[in-house]
C-alpha cells in the first residue's frame, strides 16, 4: 500500500464586504511519497475565520515539496484546468454533500508526435463526497495525526498570529472514481455537450471539469478549492448564526455539540470508544468527560 501524507499549507485570504470579520484560509492535500503525486483520494481544506484582523494575502499554492519537473507539470496542470460547469449549490453547512463530475481531457497520447490522432476525449466520471464542514483549531489539528511538516508549518504560523484557539472550518473530501470512456470529439466540444444536457435534465448537483489528462488529479483538486472556496462564506455565516464558532471554555461549541453527539453514539454501540478518546485527547478535553467515557465501560 502506497504511503500518503499531508503536503503543503497553501493558503490565501479572503474578507467580507461590510463586515470586520476575516478569513484566513488554508489548503492542504494528501501526497503520494513515492511518487510526489496529488493523491486524488482525501482532500483537506481549512479555513480560518478571526475577527477584527486585516486580511493577509499569500500565494494560493506554495511550498510544495516536489522535484522540479512534477513542480512545472503541477503548476501547468493547475493554469489549464477551468470548471465549466460548477454545481449549482454550496456546498450543505450541516450535512453531507455528493458532487457526481465529468472530468474532460485530451488524452495523453496526443502529444506523441508522429501518431496520426483523431479527436478523441477521455471523459472520467466519479464523486466527490464533502464532509459536514467542521469547527477546529490550530490546538486541535496540531493534536491531529495525518498532518505532515508543511501543514504543521502553517498551523503554527496560524497559532502564532492568532491564538492557539482561534476557530476555522476543516473540509474533508472523498473522491469515488466511477468510470473512465474515450469518445470522439475535441475536449472543448465534449465538456459544452456535457454541461448542456446537465442544463437541460437541471442536474444541479453535477460538475464538469476540463482538464490535463496525465496530471488529472490535480485538475480534481483545483475543483474541490474552487467548490471549496464557493461554499465557505455562506458555511460561516450559518454556522456564526447558531452560535456554533462562539468559545466555551477554549473549545468551539460546535466541537462541544459534537462529542457530546459521539459518546451518545459510543453508547448505542454505534462508535467505538476508543473514537471517543482520540477525540477527547485532541481536544485536551479527556480530564473534563472522564467520567462520561468511562461509563461507557460501565453501561455495557
Amino acid at each position: 500500500m502506497e504511503a500518503s501524507f499531508q503536503n503543503g499549507a497553501h493558503h490565501a485570504s479572503h474578507s467580507i464586504q461590510g463586515d470586520e470579520q476575516r478569513f484566513v484560509k488554508g489548503f492542504t492535500l494528501d501526497v503520494s511519497k513515492e511518487s510526489q503525486r496529488i493523491e486524488p483520494l482525501c482532500h483537506r481544506y481549512i479555513l480560518y475565520v478571526v475577527k477584527g484582523v486585516p486580511t493577509r494575502r499569500a500565494p494560493l499554492y506554495n511550498g510544495a515539496v516536489m522535484m522540479h519537473e512534477i513542480d512545472r507539470r503541477f503548476f501547468r496542470a493547475l493554469r489549464r484546468t477551468r470548471v465549466v460547469r460548477p454545481p449549482r449549490q454550496a456546498l450543505s453547512t450541516f450535512g453531507t454533500t455528493a458532487i457526481h463530475y465529468y472530468l474532460v481531457t485530451a488524452p495523453v497520447y496526443t502529444d506523441v508526435p508522429g501518431l496520426n490522432h483523431q479527436d478523441e476525449t477521455v471523459v472520467r466520471e466519479g464523486t466527490v463526497h464533502a464532509e459536514r464542514p467542521q469547527v477546529v483549531t490550530p490546538y486541535y489539528l496540531m493534536r491531529h495525526e495525518g498532518f505532515g511538516e508543511n501543514a504543521s508549518r502553517y498551523l503554527e504560523e496560524i497559532m502564532s498570529e492568532y491564538g492557539p484557539d482561534a476557530p476555522g472550518l476543516l473540509y474533508s473530501y472523498r473522491n469515488d472514481p466511477a468510470e473512465t470512456s474515450i469518445v470522439s470529439g475535441r475536449p472543448r466540444d465534449v465538456a459544452r455537450r456535457i454541461s448542456e444536457r446537465l442544463e437541460r435534465e437541471q442536474r444541479g448537483m453535477e460538475a464538469v471539469i476540463q482538464g490535463v489528462d496525465e496530471m488529472w488529479d490535480v485538475s480534481l483538486m483545483k475543483f474541490i478549492y474552487e467548490l471549496t472556496d464557493a461554499s465557505v462564506l455562506s458555511n460561516a455565516a450559518e454556522l456564526e448564526g447558531r452560535g456554533l464558532l462562539e468559545m466555551e471554555d477554549g473549545v468551539p461549541r460546535d466541537a462541544r455539540r459534537g462529542i457530546e453527539a459521539l459518546l451518545e453514539r459510543a453508547r448505542r454501540g454505534s462508535a467505538d470508544p476508543s473514537e471517543v478518546h482520540r477525540e477527547l485527547e485532541r481536544w485536551g478535553l479527556f480530564d473534563e468527560y472522564q467520567d462520561h467515557f468511562l461509563g461507557l465501560f460501565r453501561s455495557r
